[in-house]
């Protein structure tokens, strides 16, 4: 049986997210919706909150902040899908080094992405 690497893309997820949302340059946003797709997240919440965000970038509405984020969600539809989605958003920027490049968050996405995606072609034709 091959490991599951699924933690560590939530945590990953989690981080990139933050990051965009926290950082009052809102740089990190900007790459991170210049450089990722939609599809690339595992989480559907990631993806929602990352679709938010890719919105609110393209619109200009920087710097982000959780409450435009929340916005954005209800305006597209899909914050309504989680209860507990204000305190899952909030949690997003928990212990986030802004320090950390979003190049380099981008980087290890990327690779877990892959890895996972490995992973279950490997399963897939072992049955």
């Amino acid at each position: 049986m091959f490991p599951s690497n699924l933690d560590a893309i939530l945590t990953l997820e989690a981080g990139a997210l933050g990051a965009a949302i926290l950082d009052s340059t809102a740089r990190q946003a900007r790459i991170l919706a210049e450089f990722v797709r939609e599809d690339d997240w595992v989480s559907p919440l990631s993806r929602a909150v990352f679709k938010a965000i890719r919105q609110l970038v393209s619109r200009d509405v920087l710097p982000l902040d959780y409450a435009s984020i929340i916005a954005e969600m209800m305006e597209q539809g899909t914050f309504q899908s989680y209860t507990n989605g204000y305190s899952l958003i909030s949690s997003l920027g928990e212990g986030v080094v802004l320090a950390r490049p979003m190049t380099r968050r981008i980087h290890d996405l990327r690779a877990m992405w892959n890895q996972r995606k490995e992973i279950h072609s490997k399963l897939g034709s072992a049955t």
